[in-house]
């Protein structure tokens, strides 16, 4: 079961913080803190090859890896909420409104690996 948890930025110096969003007075906060609206953003559950947790709206590259044909592919793509799953997009590749977790749990010959892009 994956962790339920939201990031948002604080309204005053824009910093993130986490935790489980509630609403007083229509502004939106996280514990104690007014944050901004815009930039409120789960947590898919998957975290990056160096431990970071994904959340939506995050900026990630997916580095495809595929030892059998010699191949290596790396884009950089969104992470959306569409159609009920998190999901990739932008760019122009196979992996453009792929299921995030299916991308990562395919059993072929690629690997892959996701890292935040800050």
């Amino acid at each position: 079961m994956r962790r339920i948890l939201f990031r948002a930025l604080t309204l005053d110096e824009g910093k993130p913080v986490y935790g489980l969003p509630s609403y007083k007075n229509e502004q939106l906060y996280i514990g104690n803190i007014p944050c901004n609206e815009d930039s409120l953003s789960e947590y898919t559950g998957v975290k990056d090859s160096k431990g970071q947790e994904i959340f939506e709206n995050d900026k990630v590259f997916i580095n495809i890896r595929n030892d059998k044909e010699n191949t290596h592919f790396r884009t950089r793509m969104t992470v959306v909420y569409k159609n009920s799953a998190f999901r990739l997009q932008g760019g122009t590749s196979y992996y453009d409104n792929k299921v995030l977790s299916d991308v990562l749990t395919n059993s072929g010959d690629e690997q892959f690996s996701l890292t935040l892009s800050l």
